[in-house]
């Protein structure tokens, strides 16, 4: 009999899910359009123009300490969060395809 396989990357992403669903809301409703900006002018119906296009003018940045600029994040935002908890999305495909073979395998008995 095969035994339940470790996941301890697995382990890790459900102590870490009522945070990391918060944080993920927050960062899904930031980008997702526009928030801030100016009430009126230019900067507003480039904000309305934005929005209709679902290309909100707020855009996460990381400094690059290289260029010395700030450069737009291209992650999803579970990549964001996987690197925030230091989990590795490779290791946690691995394991649920482990764990679904263990399913497989104990349903076939």
């Amino acid at each position: 009999m095969t035994d339940y396989p470790k996941t301890p990357e697995l382990d890790k992403l459900g102590e870490n899910k009522d945070e990391s669903q918060a944080i993920g809301s927050f960062i899904d409703w930031l980008s997702t359009g526009p928030r801030f900006g100016p009430r009126k002018g230019d900067g507003r119906r480039d904000a309305i123009r934005a929005a209709k296009l679902n290309a909100s003018p707020v855009r996460l940045c990381l400094f690059d300490e290289d260029t010395e600029e700030w450069e737009p994040v291209h992650l999803r935002i579970e990549e964001m969060l996987a690197r925030y908890y230091d989990i590795d999305l490779n290791k946690i495909e691995e394991e649920r395809r482990a764990v679904l073979e263990y399913v497989r395998e104990i349903n076939e008995r």
